[in-house]
């Protein structure tokens, strides 16, 4: 009755009883291939990469090789002509949403206009090339535009211009524009070459996964705590005043507050109509499949309106009659970027930027790669999310030697891309032709767009970031998440986005440590009328009753060094309340505590020692100890260490049934 799974796991011998044919070959194969010699292992990857290259030497051509590099020179030779209208009616609507965009987002960032546009166009084209993703719309975005902004401000002790198109101080404002192309996400002198090499280590070691070390729980608070940041910083040109800007919600309305006395109601008439012509084009494209083109069409559209009003009326100068004005973007000056490589060094506050690339390299990837995940799912293709970011990385390295600052995956651009039938990275192609163009021949055009439009174009894109759904859900079905978003949201939104994330990312370090540290351990009862025996949590199962004499646990963690006490206190309390419990029921002495390990998916050294002390502790109390179901990890860490022949290789089950009937049938 009491074979040992540890024989049935470890010995080639014939196998005895019925238990010990149900312990199986599997588990034994686990073990024979744990201890397969490190060498043999080494050799065996060895030969089959060599098989696999010398398959793809001879039947691989030079372009075969050259897609292994850069996609494009795969996915062009396949490309079908009927995607071709989906690819071009894509990319020309993603354009006309970025073009008013990438300006307004270049003025978060505190860089002038023509910023947004070089950076919308360099690293499209860039990532096209290297990029696996077909409908992932890359450029500048809000969120990354604000702590590039907000990190620089620290730099630059706060001075900044008001205007970085028409600056008080034109050298303080090329400073700020070198240390902006310094400071890119993956480029800028030492900055750029560093990013550059982790992108590449990273897509190289096949390590896209990384991206997933900050939890939703954390990306949905600071992006929600960060977009009532930005729609705060805009504001001000609704009401026409000209305020400091400030990277704390509550610092920025007092700002404002302090200056409502100088608000134009016709600046806030004006920014507010065009809010609601962006919201109502938005709903009817959510509406109606056939009207999405509405969604791309909004930022431009109100930039098309307000461009011929201030025109129209020439509101943007005082005249005889009327001595207001409206508050104007200015001059964007035409043409193609100039090379900024010369920009790359000296750098400016090395640390600072350093801390501040790094920060935006990891928000870029993961807003990038999450959306590029999400539309590969919906559009059933295969997407590497290593050769993606490789190719964020040299998308930004070619663009900070452009005059662009950092870019990466846009939301709404790229669900927009998606929605209107975007089918390859052509989309893109296109997308960067029309902003070619527009940099050549249209960007006079926008030197009377008002600052009020810019503003509301700016608030309801991020104000989509603001997920109170996210809240609610981890409200209802996670109390920690839910704190981890809630501590996110305030933090950022309180203290600064730097400032935020940090937090956010330091509490949920806390939670997952706090976690692991104090494991969940379950007295477990059986249930009745099973066969064979079903054990169960027993305050999960009211309908469950305990086995006499016996004490069955269930640790639902990994046991590792930090959780080895905690975990001893919580065994030790529930041996103290089952000895009470079995003479009150008239069950008798306790005599066996039975571990079930099925849930343990890790065991150290310093687990083993813990297991040893354990088995120590009980014995002087008069208890036995088996294990039920332990992993092939746990027994060879236990053979090895010697713990296994303390506990006896005949107390080793496959489990709990066999664990039960070994000790109700063994001598008192």
């Amino acid at each position: 009755m009491s074979g040992g799974l540890s024989d049935k796991l470890l010995d080639s011998g014939s196998e005895e009883g019925s238990r010990e044919s149900r312990a199986g070959s599997r588990t034994k194969l686990l073990i024979e291939l744990d201890e397969e010699p490190l060498s043999s292992r080494g050799a065996r990857w060895w030969d089959g990469t060599k098989r696999r290259l010398d398959e793809r030497r001879r039947s691989y051509g030079l372009l075969d090789w050259l897609a292994f590099v850069v996609p494009f020179a795969g996915w062009i030779r396949t490309y079908d002509r009927a995607w071709l209208q989906s690819d071009v009616l894509a990319g020309l609507s993603v354009a006309c949403m970025e073009i008013p965009q990438a300006m307004s987002y270049a003025s978060l960032a505190g860089l002038p206009l023509s910023f947004g546009l070089y950076g919308a166009l360099v690293p499209c084209l860039v990532f096209m090339l290297f990029a696996t993703s077909r409908q992932l719309a890359v450029g500048p975005v809000s969120i990354t535009s604000m702590l590039l902004g907000s990190g620089l401000r620290r730099i630059f002790d706060g001075r900044i211009n008001a205007d970085p198109n028409h600056p008080d101080d034109p050298q303080l404002q090329a400073a700020y524009n070198q240390a902006a192309i310094q400071e890119r996400g993956h480029a800028g002198g030492w900055v750029a070459f560093l990013c550059g090499l982790i992108y590449t280590a990273v897509g190289l070691l096949r390590l896209g996964t990384i991206v997933n070390f900050l939890s939703h729980s954390v990306m949905s608070g600071f992006m929600s705590g960060a977009s009532l940041v930005i729609a705060s910083s805009q504001l001000k040109y609704l009401l026409g005043i000209n305020v400091p800007r400030s990277g704390q919600l509550h610092k920025q309305l007092h700002l404002i507050w302090d200056h409502i006395d100088e608000a134009s109601w016709r600046e806030l008439v004006m920014g507010c109509s065009f809010i609601l012509v962006l919201v109502l084009f938005k709903a009817l494209a959510n509406r109606r499949q056939r009207l999405l083109f509405l969604k791309a069409l909004g930022p431009l559209t109100v930039s098309v309106i307000s461009i011929s009003v201030m025109s129209a009326w020439r509101l943007y100068e005082p005249t005889p009659d009327r001595t207001w004005t409206i508050a104007q973007v200015g001059y964007v000056p035409p043409g193609l970027p100039p090379f900024t490589a010369g920009w790359w060094l000296p750098l400016r506050a090395p640390a600072a930027q350093l801390g501040l690339a790094a920060l935006i390299c990891l928000l870029d990837a993961l807003e990038g790669m999450s959306m590029a995940k999400s539309l590969a799912l919906k559009n059933n293709y295969e997407q590497d999310a290593s050769q993606d970011i490789k190719a964020l990385g040299l998308a930004n390295i070619a663009g900070s030697a452009c005059c662009c600052y950092n870019a990466t995956g846009s939301f709404s651009r790229s669900a927009v891309n998606n929605d209107v039938g975007a089918k390859t990275q052509l989309a893109s192609g296109v997308c960067g032709g029309v902003l070619l163009l527009t940099l050549l021949f249209a960007t006079p055009l926008f030197q009377h767009l008002s600052k009020n439009t810019q503003g509301a174009i700016i608030i309801v894109g991020v104000l989509g970031l603001f997920d109170l759904r996210a809240g609610a859900y981890l409200w209802k079905v996670n109390r920690p998440d839910f704190a981890v978003w809630l501590v996110a949201l305030l933090a950022t939104a309180f203290l600064g986005v730097v400032e935020g994330i940090a937090v956010a990312v330091f509490v949920a370090l806390g939670l997952v440590i706090w976690k692991a540290s104090f494991p969940r351990v379950v007295t477990l009862a059986r249930l009745p009328d099973t066969s064979p025996a079903l054990y169960r949590n027993k305050n999960i199962y009211p309908v469950t009753h305990e086995e006499p004499g016996m004490l069955l646990l269930r640790i639902d963690a990994p046991v590792f060094f930090a959780n080895c006490v905690p975990l001893r206190e919580s065994i030790r309390k529930a041996v103290n309340k089952a000895r009470a419990r079995q003479q009150q029921a008239g069950h008798g002495e306790l005599r066996w505590v039975i571990l079930n390990l099925s849930p343990v998916t890790d065991f150290d050294v310093a687990a083993v020692r813990f297991l040893e002390s354990l088995l120590e502790e009980l014995q002087k109390q008069g208890l036995r100890l088996a294990l039920a179901n332990p992993s092939h990890q746990v027994v060879l860490l236990l053979r090895r260490s010697g713990v296994l022949s303390k506990v006896g290789e005949g107390n080793l089950f496959d489990n709990m049934a066999d664990a039960v009937e070994n000790a109700r049938s063994s001598p008192v």
